[in-house]
């Protein structure tokens, strides 16, 4: 499973860590103890080198000591140096393993005439040819040494060929030294097995470790998130731990801190704006029913004060028209009193005609009087009405 996977999983955040540092910790352990191994590898396989060129050296001594000489020739289809024929069981060959340790073998062209390489059943591998490859295009065909590792019999080894040349320069044959590769890096593997057993307990040690502490560590971020979550349901009583260390733990605590002071101000804000809206919505409607009883007052004056106008103004009237009554029948006693007096005083009768002129106008007024109480009365009984309905608008304005 990868670490992505592993991710998606609900687990929770210690764990998480703990999994993302082993697996950071699997893979430093794992690039340490690669680097080490490849260097120990390297080291073995140059020591391995040394010492396939001690066997070569040895080799080539102890032929060298068997015939003598140091020289190869080919006599009646055998490979001789110096005096000594190279037979299918040389002693040479054999003292390399027993001097040293590893193989060798001398071959004839491309076949192999003493070996200590013994096939599976335990036999020398004598008459056996060299594979074709890199080791016979180099040693065979170009007449060179080769180095590296390659394949005798289906088994890997360290190898060192050398062409064994004759007077004329031609490649008789060839000496070959080996060391089993599987054997010499034994000790490789076996680092390779136990390397990966001791990081294996390692990340597991470490990882039981790491969670531990990062379990002990964020406690206090997990309550804290406890407490964010109350108070973002609206619980501003819920405590906040704060953190002993100072760590971002802490200032994540002194911010939430923050927080909630600013949730009681607020909420205490909020009370205060509820209390002063009721308090101004009291106030408009106290003042709105003050406006309305004081309008509904100068109304009623203005009420009081017209009804009494027309009143007065109807005794008005009626003292006019009494009036004009009796200047009326005054009037008519003038005129009775006129025509005896311009019967008897002819100077009289200018003033009489005027008398008469005057009480024309007189009663031409008091007919006009009359008209204008008629009116005045009229208009007050419209006032009346208006009034009424005045007042029903003031007492729907004080609904």
């Amino acid at each position: 499973m990868s670490l992505r996977r592993l991710t998606r999983l609900s687990l929770t955040l210690p764990m998480r860590l703990s999994l993302v540092g082993t697996v950071m910790l699997g893979i430093a352990s794992a690039t340490t103890i690669a680097t080490i191994l490849v260097e120990v590898e390297t080291d073995m396989t140059q020591h391995a080198s040394a010492v396939l060129e001690s066997n070569m050296r040895l080799l080539r001594q102890n032929l060298s000591d068997e015939g003598g000489s140091q020289r190869f020739s080919l006599v009646d289809g055998h490979l001789q140096i110096g005096s000594h024929s190279i037979g299918a069981e040389d002693p040479a060959v054999d003292r390399v393993r027993t001097i040293i340790g590893g193989t060798a073998t001398i071959f004839l062209g491309d076949v192999r005439v003493a070996t200590n390489v013994t096939k599976p059943n335990g036999t020398r591998a004598i008459g056996t040819r060299l594979a074709p490859g890199p080791v016979y295009d180099a040693v065979i065909k170009q007449g060179r040494p080769y180095r590296g590792e390659a394949e005798i019999l289906g088994v890997p080894y360290f190898t060192a060929y050398d062409p064994i040349l004759a007077a004329d320069g031609s490649t008789l044959g060839i000496l070959y030294a080996g060391i089993e590769r599987t054997d010499y890096l034994a000790i490789v593997t076996r680092l390779k097995r136990q390397a990966g057993l001791i990081g294996g307990l390692l990340a597991l040690v470490s990882s039981a470790v790491l969670w531990f502490w990062m379990r002990r560590s964020l406690a206090p971020l997990k309550r804290l998130a406890e407490s964010m979550r109350l108070l973002a349901a609206g619980d501003a009583t819920v405590p906040i731990e704060r953190a002993s260390r100072r760590d971002e733990i802490s200032a994540m605590a002194a911010a939430v801190q923050v927080f909630k002071d600013s949730l009681i101000r607020t909420r205490v804000l909020e009370a205060e704006t509820a209390q002063a809206r009721l308090d101004a919505e009291a106030q408009r409607k106290a003042g709105m029913r003050q406006m309305a009883d004081g309008f509904e007052q100068a109304v009623g004056g203005i009420i009081g004060l017209v009804s009494a106008a027309a009143t007065e103004l109807q005794a008005t009237a009626g003292s006019m028209s009494a009036m004009a009554g009796e200047t009326s029948a005054q009037s008519g006693a003038v005129a009775a009193a006129a025509e005896e007096a311009a019967a008897n005083v002819n100077t009289v009768a200018a003033a009489a005609e005027e008398l008469g002129s005057s009480v024309q106008e007189i009663s031409r007024q008091v007919a006009g009087s009359a008209e204008l109480a008629q009116r005045a009365v009229h208009e007050a009984d419209q006032t009346g009405a208006l009034v009424q309905e005045l007042s029903s608008a003031v007492s729907r304005i004080g609904d």
